[in-house]
């Protein structure tokens, strides 16, 4: 299952890279992620491992992540696995003047073993769903990113 998702950030593109690189942010982002860390960090990013660790309502879903892709500022890239599906995640960030950066998200996502099944049976609910929880969680970048430009502005000297 493969998705796509563009918005417009009001901030220039090296500012949303080192926000969407920054692993601290990633709970801010994810309200349903509850634990990560990283396993193995190389010098250049791409090939550092990672875990991640999700609730949602009564459900805990633990996966392992690699960076694939790390270009500053305007690719990056990881893979998740989990026992029943593999996820393939990329953000490509382009920049449309000094102060504002179009981000581009892609995904895919294949099922494993007998849940491939889940694929062809929900394919479009689960598809839908996924845009869904896109636009929110977008949306939530773009606030947070959005907002820290306000709270960085210079104070008045009064002058």
């Amino acid at each position: 299952m493969k998705g796509e998702y563009t918005i417009d950030i009001e901030r220039p593109r090296a500012d949303v890279f080192a926000f969407l690189s920054d692993q601290q942010n990633m709970q801010r982002v994810e309200p349903t992620l509850i634990g990560f860390g990283v396993l193995h960090e190389t010098p250049e990013k791409v090939g550092s491992t990672f875990w991640l660790v999700y609730q949602e309502n009564d459900r805990t879903t633990s996966m392992s992540g690699v960076v694939t892709a790390h270009e500053h500022p305007e690719n990056l890239a990881i893979r998740l696995d989990h026992a029943l599906f593999s996820y393939e995640a990329a953000y490509h960030l382009a920049e449309i003047d000094a102060h504002t950066t179009r981000l581009v998200f892609s995904s895919r996502e294949r099922f494993k073993h007998v849940y491939k099944l889940i694929g062809v049976f929900a394919g479009r609910r689960l598809k839908a769903e996924s845009q869904s929880t896109h636009q929110e969680t977008f949306a939530r970048i773009k606030d947070l990113i959005e907002s820290e430009r306000e709270s960085e502005a210079p104070a008045s000297t009064g002058e």
